[in-house]
């Protein structure tokens, strides 16, 4: 049967328009994009920044952290999240979901802004959205040297503002990566994307 819908070209330049919004919006180039859509893969913007590990969980970790949790109950709450896979669109405010399913696997996960969202709503009561420029916008900024543990850090992706992860002292903050990895601390010394670091008002 005859397509009788769009024409070929309009199409075309639809989906482009779509991947262009995408890379835009999850701070993914899109000839990344372009590439994992050729793959067969779902596209995704996420933090593929090289990075030093302070401690990372293995694929099959049920999360949770050993040792004393943080007297901060914003940091507590991410510190129990460490081991819990990355998942694109994961995290409600709650706790981890499924989100877009990136990782294909059905598991509930965290992506960056879902789990700093969720962590300054379940340690603070603070309300945040779960967009990376959202939180930016909805947070003053904080000079690297007066980081304090909760402080959300910021990151460039490609050009655009595309990560965050949650500062807890020491040079190190708990991140949601990317697919194929779980929470995780990190340090913030090895990033050369760093923007800036943000703190909601009041706090």
């Amino acid at each position: 049967m005859a397509n009788k819908g769009i024409p070929g070209l309009a199409i075309a330049a639809s989906a482009a328009g779509l991947i262009y919004f995408w890379a835009g919006y999850k701070g993914a180039s899109v000839t990344e994009v372009l590439k994992s859509l050729m793959k067969g893969e779902a596209p995704s913007g996420e933090n593929k920044y090289p990075i030093a590990l302070v401690s990372s969980g293995v694929a099959g970790d049920s999360g949770g952290v050993s040792g004393p949790l943080s007297s901060n109950a914003v940091v507590a709450f991410a510190q129990k999240q460490i081991g819990i896979q990355y998942q694109f669109g994961g995290g409600n405010g709650k706790g981890p979901t499924v989100g877009t399913n990136s990782a294909r696997n059905g598991r509930p996960g965290w992506d960056c802004s879902g789990l700093t969202q969720a962590a300054w709503l379940q340690g603070a009561g603070v309300h945040l959205g779960h967009y990376v420029p959202a939180q930016y916008a909805e947070t003053k900024r904080v000079a690297k040297g007066s980081l304090q543990p909760a402080d959300i850090v910021f990151f460039h992706g490609d050009g655009v503002l595309g990560h965050c992860g949650l500062y807890i002292g020491g040079d190190q903050f708990i991140e949601a990566a990317h697919t194929g990895t779980n929470v995780r601390i990190s340090k913030l010394s090895t990033r050369g994307d760093y923007v800036g670091g943000g703190r909601p008002p009041g706090h």
